[in-house]
């Protein structure tokens, strides 16, 4: 007697191999999702901390110092405030600040130094 069983797989082990599928894809892209924000925020990292030390430069080369922000013209989406503090006679703090937007969030980044103005 012949067996009339064809070779070939059943619905359920179908069905079971498209859940694994599925289920690995998901996983794949929830990575692949995270490792896209996470280098957009390495990447408004890195520009805020170039504008920081541009405008830290500009700041050195003033003689006067005073509380004042802005938008930088460069990157219109970053923006920043600087403040100065007298901790001695010729010695002053400065604290800068940049932000932008990351989403909802407002994200900063900030550089403090000592200065000796005259």
């Amino acid at each position: 007697m012949e067996d009339n069983k064809s070779k070939g797989f059943t619905l359920l082990e179908v069905l079971i191999s498209l859940a694994i599928i599925a289920l690995a894809l998901t996983v794949i892209l929830k990575g692949q999702f995270y490792n896209l924000k996470v280098c957009a925020e390495s990447k408004n990292i890195l520009i805020a901390k170039i504008l920081a030390q541009e405008k830290m430069a500009e700041v050195e080369l003033t003689e006067e110092l005073k509380v004042e922000g802005g938008i930088f013209p460069e990157n219109k989406d970053f923006s920043w405030v600087l403040d100065s503090d007298e901790v001695e006679e010729g010695l002053k703090k400065v604290d800068l600040k940049v932000f932008w937007k990351e989403g909802n969030l407002t994200k900063d980044f900030s550089i403090t130094t000592y200065l000796l103005k005259k």
